[in-house]
This record gives structure tokens, sequence and C-alpha cells, in this order.
């Protein structure tokens, strides 16, 4: 990645995190609209044949996630820089999401949605904005046709935690907006994708004519 490349990605994170500023000041201490209940009751009602696989997948938004896939990536690439970003990334979109979680304070949806007892306040989704820095970091070592994985199994965790009752969805824009950033300036510090780029083989000498 050049200089420039990077710091477009800081850039870009910069952004983000002011998007989610903005949206923080429109959600801070009002109810959430019918809109928003309307969505998380349908989301709630969607049969168990696909909500359970995606409850499955919806553990990659867990924090304790972020050690595995930080030592599958070591340990794939044996780069330091690769678990580093993927920490790093991790790290930053969890203390990002609890300090809005507390300056916020939006409640989460109805008690009688819930599938799964969660935590104090709902804005923004911390599973969300962990499964989105993961991925964004993950993205950037694979081959590019490879990319939409990582990035569907964080879209994934998203609208699972609509399924489960615990979050509205301004609650996963704004964690899905702080995991991006999050990995994007990790990935801006770090370059982890140089890292794990193979070394060029060398040069084979030409024979002499």
């Amino acid at each position: 990645m050049t200089t420039k490349a990077r710091l477009m990605a800081g850039g870009l994170a910069a952004g983000l995190l002011a998007v989610v500023a903005a949206l923080s000041l429109t959600v801070s201490g009002d109810p959430a609209g019918g809109w928003e209940q309307a969505v998380v009751e349908r989301s709630a009602a969607v049969t168990d044949v696909v909500g359970l696989p995606a409850r499955g997948v919806m553990q990659l938004g867990n924090v304790e996630a972020v050690v595995p896939v930080a030592l599958v990536a070591w340990w794939v690439v044996a780069r330091w820089q690769v678990p580093v970003a993927v920490v790093t990334a991790g790290v930053v979109a969890w203390a990002v999401t609890n300090r809005l979680k507390e300056w916020v304070e939006r409640p989460r949806p109805d008690e009688s949605l819930w599938r799964e007892s969660p935590g104090t306040w709902g804005y923004p989704s911390g599973h969300t904005s962990t499964a989105f820095a993961l991925a964004i970091v993950v993205a950037v070592l694979v081959p590019p046709r490879w990319r939409w994985v990582p990035l569907a199994a964080a879209t994934i965790v998203a609208v699972t935690r609509m399924h489960v009752g615990v979050h509205y969805p301004l609650d996963l824009v704004s964690g899905a907006l702080i995991g991006t950033a999050a990995g994007l300036l990790a990935i801006a510090a770090l370059d982890p994708a140089r890292a794990a780029a193979p070394a060029p083989a060398p040069a084979t000498p030409t024979p002499a004519s």
C-alpha cells in the first residue's frame, strides 16, 4: 500500500467517525422511531430455520473472537503486522463502541423480542462493530474474488442482532461504520496486506551469449 493510499484510508476512517458522531447526536435521548420498531419486529419473526445458522455466524461479533482470528492470521501469514492489525482493529472498535454506549444511552428494543440477554445500552452494536473491524482487515488479506466473504459474514452478524431482538437498525449502521473505520485505521497504520505479500522471487540471471 502506498503512502497516499494509507493516508486516504485514514482520511476515510475519520470521515466515517464524523458520520457516527452526527448519527449519535441524532439518536441520543430520542426513542426509536416507528420504522425501526417495525424492522426489529419483522426480523425477530424470521423462522429459526434461517435464524439458528445466522446465530452461529453471529458469534464472530463477540469481542472474544478477536484473539482467535488474530492467531489464525498469524498462523497463516507468520508476519507480526497481520495479527497486530486484527487486534488493533478489534480493540479500537470495542473501545469506541463502549464509550458511545455510555454517552448516548439508547435503550434496546422491548424485552418481549429478546432471544438472548444483552448488556445495558443498545447503541451502537458492539457485535456489529467488532465483526466489521475484523472483516475489513481480513478482506485486504484474501484474494480479491473472496473479499465479499468476510464482509458478508459481518453483515450477517449485524442483521442477526435484530433477529435476536436486541438492536435497532441505526444501532447496526453506527456499529458497521465504527468497525469499518477501525479496520481502515489498522490498515493505514500497519499495512498488513504488504506484510502478508510473498517476497518477490529473485531475478534469474541471464545466460551469457
